[in-house]
């Protein structure tokens, strides 16, 4: 029998059979709820972001080095540093663009033909709450949020995150009300050129560029390039993994059995949908709407069980080529166990979305805080406003000099908590 004799939703059926199957849960109910909160309060916190000498980690005349904060997005980070090169001699965020306003709102950014930013809050609509986290979670599976910052024309010729593509204006999703929504990708935001300096006259400031993003909630090691060209060598080496990064991160789980291990599977999403993991035989398999399932590897190194355990430098690890988990089927988690508190220490060896937020669900240690991924909301008695990620450390070759760089951005307290335990 010919598909075009069968019904319609036997049809479907068969076209759904062979679409790879995710072998991580879907979202628990409880994560929309507390994530659209989430976003809210990250808006708000965002908006009123200054970057400020002490989190600068390092500066030259190519790039600057920044500790971002949780809970704040990174176009924020990047839309007040200008202000911050300039010693303060431009307004807050350069507000003033020849090409308009874009203030970035959870996800989105709404563009309003206005020259400040006070002017634009005032002469168009904000968006009801859950009508934002309903674009966002459209765009983006509800969590790769913009914050309140500023975007310019964006450079031609220079890659995005995920290399070959070229950049370009972001793209219009939706209009209503004479208001503009558009999707805000990674690699495709840059601070304004020129501001407005307090006095009137205009600041001549350098092309800043995001080399790498963070999640909201993930707090560590930022890179701001000041060039074109710089930002296209970063991002080239980052998207040819040449570029060694660590994470901390306070997991809630089974106190595991390894050490050290490496887990690879298959990474994606279908159109609308959420980040999952697949099994590593599914790389390269296409998805309900047209993308395609990504390698996603990761290791991890056990720092401490409980508060007991030590500390290891990162130049210490070495790779258990023996200990490696090849996703093939879903995890089995025993729910029942006794959970413990897992200071583990993460190498990306990929760049995904979520990766190591993904993996650490998928072994059965969800980071504190992480309700996308089955973290708990609720520990000991304590109410966690964001997930326990920290990005501790990129290491590279500097993108002119060519010499060895690391960067580490200071311990935050809940991971200084653990170790004051440890060394107790």
């Amino acid at each position: 029998m010919s598909n075009s004799t069968l019904p319609s939703s036997q049809i479907a059926s068969q076209t759904l059979q062979n679409y790879p199957t995710p072998l991580s849960p879907p979202l628990p109910s409880i994560s929309k709820e507390v994530e659209l909160a989430r976003a809210m309060s990250a808006s708000s916190k965002s908006s009123l972001f200054k970057l400020s000498r002490t989190d600068v980690l390092y500066e030259d005349e190519w790039l600057i080095a920044v500790n971002k904060p949780p809970g704040v997005y990174c176009e924020s980070v990047l839309a007040s540093a200008p202000c911050l090169l300039s010693g303060g001699s431009v307004e807050a965020g350069s507000d003033r663009l020849s090409e308009g306003l874009f203030l970035t709102v959870s996800g989105v950014f709404i563009l309003r033909n206005a020259r400040t930013r006070d002017e634009a809050a005032n002469t168009a609509p904000i968006m009801e709450p859950a009508r934002l986290m309903e674009v966002e979670e459209a765009a983006f599976g509800g969590d790769s949020g913009a914050g309140v910052g500023l975007i310019s024309t964006v450079p031609a010729g220079a890659g995005d995150m995920d290399g070959g593509e070229l950049l370009k204006a972001p793209r219009v999703i939706e209009s209503e009300d004479g208001v503009a929504l558009g999707e805000v990708r990674p690699g495709r935001i840059c601070a304004a050129s020129v501001g407005v300096g307090l006095s009137g006259t205009q600041v001549n400031l350098p092309e800043l560029h995001l080399a790498n993003r963070l999640d909201r909630d993930t707090s560590g090691v930022m890179i701001i390039t000041k060039s074109h060209k710089v930002a296209a060598t970063l991002v080239k080496a980052f998207t040819d993994h040449k570029i060694r990064k660590t994470y901390i991160a306070l997991c809630i789980g089974l106190a595991p059995k390894w050490e050290q291990i490496t887990i690879k599977s298959g990474h994606g999403r279908s159109k609308f949908g959420v980040w999952r993991v697949y099994a590593a035989s599914d790389v390269g398999r296409t998805l309900p709407g047209g993308s395609s399932v990504r390698d996603m590897v990761t290791s991890f190194e056990v720092l401490s069980v409980n508060g007991k355990g030590s500390f290891k430098e990162t130049s210490n690890f070495q790779k258990d080529e023996e200990n490696v988990i090849i996703v093939e089927e879903k995890a089995v988690i025993d729910d029942d166990a006794k959970k413990g508190e897992i200071l583990v220490r993460a190498f990306p060896q990929s760049g995904r979305t979520h990766q190591i937020r993904l993996h650490c669900q998928y072994l059965g240690i969800s980071i504190r805080g992480d309700v996308k991924y089955e973290g708990v909301y609720e520990w000991k008695g304590k109410t966690y406003e964001g997930h326990e990620l920290h990005a501790e450390s990129l290491s590279f070759e500097h993108p002119v000099t060519g010499c060895p760089v690391m960067f580490r951005a200071p311990l935050p307290f809940w991971a200084t908590q653990v170790l004051h335990s440890i060394s107790n």
